[in-house]
Parts: C-alpha cells; sequence; structure tokens
C-alpha cells in the first residue's frame, strides 16, 4: 500500500502551527488526500494540553500528515502507528535507549525528543479528516530553559537535515498504517517500548502525589496503573509525571 504522501509536500517558511493551517486548508477544501505540511519555524507550536513547543527555525523537522478520508478512525491506534514509526527511524539512526512516553512523546537516554499532537475534523458525527502533527528535534542543540529534558538527533551524534529525515520517515510512518489497517498486533511492540513500565514513580493524579507503578495501556488508550495494589485506567488529563 502507497499513501503516496511524498506526492503532496506542502513546504512553508514560517506558520503559527502547521497543524492550524492543515486545519485552514479543510475547512476551505484545499486540501487533496493525504498530505504533507512542513514548515522551517512555527510561531505557535503546541503539544497536548496546548503546551508550547519551541523550535530554533531551520533546525527542526516540524510536519503535519493529513488523512482526507482516514482508513483509520481511532486516535489511539494512530497514536501507535505514529510512535513506532518514530522509534523506527530513530532506530535506523543507531539511536539507543529510546521510549514512549504515553501519551503522545518519544524520549532517548529519558528525555523528550519528539512530540506527537492528534486531531480530527468531523462532519457531524463521523471523522472527516486526520491531522498528525510531528515536531522532531534534529539539529537544535539548546533548548529552553522550561524544557530541561530534551535531546536532538544532533546531540545523540548523528548527522542528517530535517528534509533528509522526513524523506527517511515518510515510508516507515506508511508501513505501519499499512500494518495497521491489516491487523498486525501494534499494541504489544507499544506496550515494550513504554516509558518506565513496571517500575515505581512518582505521578500527580488529580491533584494528588502518589507513587505508582506504570502496567500499560487500555485499547482505548488511557494508562493503566497500579496505586497500593489497585488497578486504575486514566486520562492525560487527569495525570501528571513528576519525574519531567
Amino acid at each position: 500500500m502507497n499513501l503516496d504522501f511524498k506526492q503532496n509536500i506542502i513546504s512553508l517558511d514560517t506558520l503559527e502551527s502547521t497543524n492550524d493551517y492543515a486545519k485552514y486548508l479543510i475547512k476551505n477544501n484545499q486540501i487533496k488526500m493525504n498530505t504533507i505540511i512542513v514548515c522551517n519555524k512555527q510561531t505557535r507550536g503546541r503539544g497536548q494540553r496546548n503546551r508550547v513547543w519551541e523550535s530554533v527555525k531551520g533546525k527542526n523537522l516540524l510536519a503535519s500528515f493529513i488523512f482526507d478520508k482516514p482508513l483509520i478512525d481511532d486516535n489511539f491506534l494512530i497514536n501507535i502507528v505514529s510512535s513506532l514509526s518514530l522509534v523506527d527511524m530513530l532506530s535506523e539512526l543507531c539511536i539507543n535507549d529510546i521510549s514512549i512516553k504515553w501519551p503522545n512523546d518519544i524520549l532517548v537516554n529519558n528525555r523528550k525528543i519528539a512530540g506527537i499532537l492528534i486531531e480530527n475534523i468531523f462532519f457531524g458525527n463521523n471523522i472527516k479528516s486526520t491531522i498528525v502533527g510531528f515536531g522532531i528535534n534534529v539539529n537544535q542543540i539548546y533548548f529552553p530553559d522550561y524544557m530541561p529534558k530534551a535531546t536532538s538527533i544532533l546531540l545523540e551524534e548523528k548527522n542528517i537535515t530535517p528534509q533528509q529525515l522526513l524523506d527517511h520517515f515518510i515510508p516507515l510512518f506508511e508501513k505501519r498504517y499499512f500494518q495497521a489497517i491489516t491487523g498486525v498486533d501494534l499494541l504489544s511492540q507499544y506496550y515494550n517500548l513504554l516509558y518506565a513500565k513496571d517500575k515505581r514513580i512518582k505521578m500527580k493524579i488529580n491533584e494528588v502525589i502518589l507513587d505508582v507503578v506504570i502496567v500499560g495501556v487500555s485499547k482505548e488508550g488511557k494508562l493503566i496503573l497500579d496505586i497500593n495494589g489497585k488497578f486504575s485506567e486514566y486520562l492525560n488529563s487527569e495525570i501528571k509525571y513528576l519525574c519531567f
């Protein structure tokens, strides 16, 4: 299966956000099926919970993959596809100690190297389009004080340009997407890469600090925690990692 993303790439210098620009194009019916928007600089880049994603111009890969009439309507499955694709890419660059910090970050040596932001556009009760935004630290070496635990491909002693990285990433993403729609078990692979799995860490849950053990993730995409021997499932909005 070929999603033909390489045939439809919109490259711009500066945008507020690639995801926001994608939504604008979809709203105005100006998008082709399966398109990538990429830019050198975002002035209002963001991640989950509207957290700021700050990036030095031209140093990183900032891209949004747009699916018009997506074949997958499960956000968590898209998240798995996106996460494993990023892990594949970093592994092929011979970068080690990669983990997936639920729900949307990729870590190397416990430092954030990439983030994912998935958004859907609805027509009535049905998903019309899905936007998968990626921010990947490529050649940035200095990060703001509020991002103390960040790294980049260059800091991991690998040399590649953002454009080369995009060219390398597209077929890996398409391969994982094809695996998802053909029923390949990706969830177990995702579990094996989960950050802090089976380890005791501190989390703030509904404003209370607790010792927890990350057990896994449910099929609905909720984090499963062991709290004093009791298993409970949580949404991203209900928890905060205190080790980050």
